[in-house]
């Protein structure tokens, strides 16, 4: 995709060259390589006979039998998703070399969707995309029965078990440091202009993908725009292919590499953009940079981008997350949504007549 199309021309607002207080510290728990990202960080315990506990205690027995049949062994602490969907640990080949094994699980009947095979797919598709993205070294797939709820050490075919798919990803260990704990930026970074210049050549070759995977369909904007923006919903004009899961969590601070590629597929045009945007709302200087590095942001293109994924984050935010982060969006779809004025000349009739402004608030 070329520069033009992506709107890659920059400001180049002044900068200063401290070290970004948001950025992880050596020392603090192993991120992602596949390193996990804060919102994967170990939660409280809970009851030992809750759900949840029974769930946790069954992925982490899969994820053992994972690192033995791949041949590795754990080399640090045991990490969840939001939601309890993966878990990961950091991991040693026999050679020595550190790996990061991931393993996910769903219901047999949603094992096979885009996002339980963006992590292959992608790198089918990018390799290491330069240096921006972790290989894939190896991959593993079952099937389990897990007993329902109420069910009493019940065989898998006496219909009181559901079955389980589990995925296990072993991946480079990455060892940049992600550029925040959390998606949501809360203190600048200070970024350089490589840095930069890293990050648009890594979308721009995600952006030349050839690809039929979808990251955002036109059936869940429609349902999701009104809901949450109370606006008609935009139509997606112009999909390009996108990471489609670009936060501050998700990058490091060197390189910079791309982590979790579960959503890639095609948005529309300024999806990523408007994703990095929208998790640097809550550092004014951080979102302006954001805006000059992708003046896609302020055109047609970008405010459709825009709407999307603010209606899709404050989905996300439905049942509770960052009251902050949500303040934040809350105030974008406002400035979002709200009558763009425009100054229109009018000639009055009648003679002598000068020269009238008026505003129009159609959009």
């Amino acid at each position: 995709m070329s520069a033009a199309k992506t709107g890659r021309t920059r400001q180049a607002p002044a900068r200063k060259r401290d070290r970004a207080p948001d950025a992880v510290r050596p020392g603090e728990k192993p991120r992602r390589g596949g390193s996990p990202k804060a919102s994967e960080a170990a939660n409280p315990p809970e009851n030992a006979a809750s759900p949840k506990s029974g769930r946790r205690a069954r992925m982490l027995t899969a994820l053992g039998l994972a690192a033995e049949r791949m041949n590795v062994v754990p080399a640090g602490p045991v990490v969840w998703s939001a939601g309890d969907r993966a878990v990961g640990r950091p991991t040693d080949r026999a050679d020595g070399r550190r790996t990061w094994l991931r393993l996910q699980a769903s219901p047999v009947a949603e094992a096979n969707g885009e996002q339980w095979q963006g992590n292959k797919t992608a790198e089918f598709a990018f390799g290491a995309l330069g240096g921006h993205r972790p290989r894939l070294l190896g991959l593993l797939d079952w099937v389990d029965a897990a007993t329902r709820a109420g069910g009493q050490g019940a065989k898998p075919d006496d219909g009181t078990v559901d079955k389980v798919a589990y995925r296990a990803e072993l991946t480079e260990y990455v060892r940049d440091l992600v550029c925040s704990p959390t998606p949501v930026a809360h203190g600048p970074h200070d970024l350089p202009d490589a840095w930069w210049d890293g990050l648009h050549a890594a979308l721009d070759a995600v952006g030349e993908a050839r690809t039929q995977r979808v990251t955002t369909r036109q059936e869940v904007v429609d349902r999701l725009v009104p809901e949450y923006l109370g606006v008609r919903a935009p139509t997606l004009r112009t999909m390009v292919p996108v990471h489609g899961d670009l936060h501050w969590a998700n990058v490091t601070r060197d390189t910079p590499c791309l982590l979790d590629w579960e959503r890639w597929g095609r948005a529309p045009l300024g999806y990523d953009a408007a994703m990095l945007h929208a998790h640097s709302l809550l550092v004014p200087g951080l979102a302006s940079r954001v805006r000059g590095e992708f003046p896609v942001l302020d055109s047609a293109d970008g405010r459709i981008a825009e709407l999307v994924v603010t209606a899709e984050l404050l989905h996300a935010l439905r049942d509770g997350g960052d009251p902050e982060a949500e303040h934040a969006l809350r105030a974008q779809a406002r400035r979002l949504t709200e009558p763009r004025r425009r100054s229109v000349r009018v000639h009055l009739p009648g003679p002598a007549r000068p020269m009238t402004t008026v505003s129009d608030s159609r959009l």
